[in-house]
């Protein structure tokens, strides 16, 4: 059984998006997305031309965004906070707030107060992330003493996939534990 459409009239699209809201922290380009594609297939569906419908979504947006409850830079923060303490390393956080529609100077901002918040300079946010990672999987000075130590190459392709540079993949990975808060901030 399929959907019936119902006409995307503002009352609805405004329902729409604080449902949204209420589940998921978004940037405007985000919910403008899951707004649009739902409102004018059902449009289209109903024969409604979709230029007043892209309008009222527009006027929706500014609306949210004058209440506070749409903000791309709080969004944008607090993403890169927790993005950084899952161990992701600046230029991930850069690609995956992007892919968010998080625009390239909202970004560049919230990694500056992402590295001030760490007390690290923005060059040093890297090796910060790279200690989160290593602790969270175990590697390098935080490995587990004994047969489960991994191996370097294994350590390294893992740093590798998560997007860390071999620099400071080896660099973190040649450090012993008792050396871990030489190496900056964390």
């Amino acid at each position: 059984m399929s959907r019936v459409a119902k006409p995307p009239t503002p009352e609805r699209l405004r329902r729409r998006a604080l449902y949204y809201l209420e589940r998921f922290a978004a940037s405007r380009a985000r919910l403008r997305l899951v707004l649009r594609r739902r409102a004018l297939r059902d449009a289209a569906a109903l024969d409604l031309p979709g230029e007043p419908v892209a309008a009222a979504i527009e006027a929706l947006l500014d609306e949210l965004e004058r209440l506070g409850l749409l903000d791309d830079r709080a969004f944008a923060d607090a993403r890169a906070r927790s993005l950084a303490a899952k161990g992701r390393p600046p230029r991930r956080i850069a690609q995956e707030l992007a892919a968010k529609g998080v625009g390239p100077a909202l970004v560049e901002a919230a990694l500056e107060r992402l590295a001030e918040e760490q007390g690290a300079s923005p060059a040093e946010l890297e090796l910060v992330a790279a200690i989160a990672f290593a602790r969270r999987r175990r590697l390098g000075p935080f490995a587990p003493a004994g047969d489960a130590v991994i191996p370097q190459g294994k350590a390294l392709a893992a740093f590798a996939r998560a997007g860390f540079s071999l620099e400071t993949a080896r660099r973190l990975l040649e450090t012993r534990i008792e050396e871990v808060d030489i190496l900056g901030p964390h």
